[in-house]
C-alpha cells in the first residue's frame, strides 16, 4: 500500500518536470533566468598540437636554367719539352758555280802497266780547279774524243774522272769505265760524270783545299798491239752546289 502511494508521487513529478521543460522549449526561456547575453570574446590559442607524420616525397622538379659562364682560370704552368722530332728532309740544293774548260787532247795516252782504271791513270784532256767549302758537292762531267788507230783495232782503255789536291797525288777511285775498244779508223765521244762532296773522310774532298778535276786515262800495255789510239778535243763541266 506504501509503495503504490510512493510511485504515484513519482509519476506525478516526472509529469511535472515534463510539463515546465515543455513550456521552456516553448518560451525561449527558463522561468527565472534573464536575456541571452552577448557572445564572449574568442579564447586564447590553444598549445601547438604534435608534428604530424612526414608526407611522401614529391616528383622531382623541372631542371633549371644554365648557370652563367665561370670567369676563365689562370693559365696553368708550361710543360716540360717533348723529345727531339726526326730529322726533316735536306732541302734543296743551289748552285754556286759553274765552270767549262776545253782542250785539244793532243799526244798519246798514257801508257802504263798495270793500268786498270786506278792504277797508271793520270790526267789526258781539260781540267779545272776548284776549292770547296762545307756542304759543297761538285757535279762533274767529262768528255773526250778518241777513236781506233787508221791501221788497226784499239782496246785496253781505261778512262775515269780524278781529283787531285794541290800538292798531292792523283786520286782515282773504282768508279771507272774499261776496258775500251775501238774499230779501226773510227772516232767515238766517252763521257763520265762524277759527283763529290766536301767533307774529311774519302772519297770526299776537304773543305777549303784546292783541287784539280779533270778526265784522267791510260792504256794497258799488256798487249802493244791495241794501244795506239786517236785522239782529239775534250771538255770539262764543273758545277759546285750548296747543299
Amino acid at each position: 500500500m506504501m509503495r503504490a502511494s510512493v510511485r504515484r508521487c513519482v509519476v506525478r513529478m516526472h509529469v511535472i518536470l515534463a510539463g515546465m521543460l515543455l513550456l521552456v522549449a516553448c518560451s525561449g526561456s527558463v522561468p527565472g533566468q534573464g536575456a541571452k547575453g552577448d557572445k564572449g570574446d574568442t579564447g586564447p590559442a590553444g598549445a601547438t598540437g604534435l608534428a604530424g607524420v612526414a608526407g611522401p616525397i614529391g616528383l622531382p622538379g623541372p631542371a633549371g636554367a644554365p648557370g652563367a659562364t665561370g670567369a676563365t682560370g689562370a693559365t696553368g704552368a708550361a710543360g716540360a719539352a717533348g723529345a727531339a722530332g726526326p730529322a726533316g728532309p735536306q732541302g734543296p740544293t743551289t748552285l754556286v758555280s759553274l765552270t767549262t774548260a776545253t782542250a785539244f787532247a793532243a799526244g798519246t795516252l798514257t801508257l802504263a802497266t798495270p793500268c786498270d782504271g786506278q792504277t797508271g791513270m793520270a790526267f789526258y784532256g781539260a781540267t779545272v780547279d776548284v776549292t770547296l767549302s762545307a756542304n759543297q758537292q761538285i757535279n762533274a762531267a767529262a768528255t773526250v774524243n778518241v777513236g781506233g788507230d787508221p791501221l788497226g783495232r784499239s782496246g785496253n782503255l781505261y778512262v775515269n774522272v780524278c781529283y787531285q789536291p794541290q800538292g798531292g797525288a792523283l786520286v782515282a777511285d773504282a768508279d771507272y769505265f774499261g776496258p775500251l775498244a775501238a774499230a779501226q779508223n773510227t772516232m767515238m765521244p766517252v763521257s763520265v760524270t762524277r759527283s763529290f762532296s766536301a767533307g774529311t773522310t774519302a772519297p770526299n774532298l776537304a773543305p777549303g783545299t784546292t783541287y784539280t778535276i779533270g778526265l784522267c786515262a791510260c792504256v794497258d800495255s799488256a798487249d802493244r798491239t791495241i794501244t795506239s789510239w786517236q785522239t782529239d778535243y775534250s771538255w770539262m763541266n764543273v758545277a759546285v752546289f750548296q747543299q
